[in-house]
């Protein structure tokens, strides 16, 4: 014995414990959660709560909450790993359903509707869908040269052209960085 219970706690929880137990020269309660290191080098997280009492003594009372914290931190961690999840059969969703469209349309089964239509309108348009994209991650969206083009297209599937490609810009595009849209002949 002879150790105070300040002795076990976890040296990255030091600073931020001792903090907490100085306020007892100033409020009546205080407490926390810190990791203990157990005498048998076992780490466990304990509630902490300390009352100055009257006379000077402090009374604390410590739980043990290593079972809560770590059901949040593996919740928090499926979580992560149910949205990285998410992400990837969005993705993939979206490969399949544009490699189901370019065999359709090769075998004739999608009716691809021509009419001519600005090229450079549709990549003007394009520019603020990237700048709606890249809002808040720190990428610039510009508009390059732009001249006007003419072409014999599908609309539709043009505008989701370009929306894919402006999608892959702002995604793979450094912050910081700048993505550049352009029309040239």
């Amino acid at each position: 014995l002879g150790q105070l219970f300040t002795d076990y706690v976890h040296p990255e929880d030091h600073e931020r414990a001792g903090a907490t137990f100085a306020r007892l020269a100033t409020e009546a309660q205080v407490g926390g959660e810190y990791r203990f290191v157990a005498r048998d080098g076992q780490v466990r997280w304990q509630g902490v709560r300390a009352a100055r009492l009257p006379d000077g003594r402090v009374l604390g009372l410590c739980h043990e909450i290593t079972s809560v914290k770590q059901d949040a931190e593996d919740a928090a961690t499926r979580a992560e790993q149910i949205h990285a999840m998410l992400d990837e059969v969005h993705r993939l969703s979206k490969i399949v359903e544009s490699l189901t469209l370019l065999t359709k349309a090769d075998s004739g089964m999608v009716a691809m509707e021509r009419s001519p239509l600005a090229l450079d309108d549709l990549v003007r348009e394009s520019l603020e869908d990237a700048a709606a994209l890249a809002d808040g991650r720190g990428i610039r969206v510009e508009l390059g040269r732009c001249e006007p083009i003419r072409v014999l297209g599908d609309r539709h599937r043009l505008r989701q052209l370009l929306l894919n490609l402006a999608d892959n810009a702002v995604k793979y595009c450094l912050p910081g960085g700048t993505v550049v849209f352009m029309a040239e002949k």
